[in-house]
């Protein structure tokens, strides 16, 4: 047992007592560094973000962020329609405007809610909103069969269309929208793996041009705006 020339006043022994000292001293050089990586995500981020709020969300790819001048989003698809079996191509949604979403049903957060903010928005653009064909392309056909994406979309709107297909004809797709994924192996035996992709909304005219991409989370009332404001305000395209 420790004599007591060698506690603490709180009554813990002194080398027990410079661990404490020490770890609290890591701890808060860890939560510094937190800070500041949060910080510069939101200052190189946040910036992006709020001038999406500013003009009601929306990004031109002529005027909007830099990044995407000049770069070609979208193109030709061949797919299957989840729930009816039908093959559709791009040309299938030609004289309607789209909102391209990638994702897939085992996604913990990120597609559900942002799928939610789809179908509120669209909702809240009333007849406007009638023009638009919101679209799920699943990046995980492996386990997204036609019956599980069918059941999925079903969730949120009977307006989804939920498209899959062969592993091949997916990538095809998602090379053509220039979207990020990564199939991320399972943390332990018998859990199921997750798939790490960008989550942005592309918006496609009438002809399958870009029109507007969107980041994750924009409110459905900002969203709403924005496409109300490039299909014109009533509805009909500028």
């Amino acid at each position: 047992m420790a004599d007591k020339g060698d506690e603490l006043p709180g009554g813990g022994p002194k080398g027990a007592g410079d661990q404490l000292i020490r770890a609290l001293r890591w701890f808060g050089v860890g939560l510094l560094g937190l800070v500041l990586i949060g910080a510069f995500g939101a200052l190189v981020f946040g910036g992006w973000a709020t001038r999406l709020e500013q003009d009601a969300g929306f990004v031109s790819p002529t005027t909007g962020d830099s990044a995407l001048a000049g770069v070609p989003i979208g193109g030709p698809f061949s797919l299957t329609n989840a729930s009816t079996g039908a093959a559709v191509t791009d040309k299938s949604f030609h004289g309607k405007w789209m909102l391209v979403y990638f994702g897939y049903t085992f996604c913990p957060d990120v597609c559900p809610t942002d799928l939610q903010r789809i179908v509120a928005a669209l909702q809240q653009m009333g007849k406007a909103g009638d023009k638009v064909v919101p679209i799920f392309i699943t990046v995980d056909p492996a386990r997204d069969t036609r019956e599980a994406l069918a059941r999925y979309v079903a969730l949120f709107s009977p307006r989804l269309i939920g498209l899959t297909g062969s592993q091949e004809a997916v990538d095809r797709v998602v090379s053509a929208y220039r979207v990020y994924v990564q199939k991320v192996p399972a943390a332990t035996s018998g859990a199921p793996y997750a798939v790490n992709h960008s989550a942005f909304i592309y918006l496609m005219d009438e002809k399958g041009r870009l029109a507007g991409v969107f980041p994750p989370g924009l409110s459905p009332t900002v969203l709403a705006q924005a496409w109300r404001k490039t299909l014109g305000r009533d509805g009909s395209s500028i």
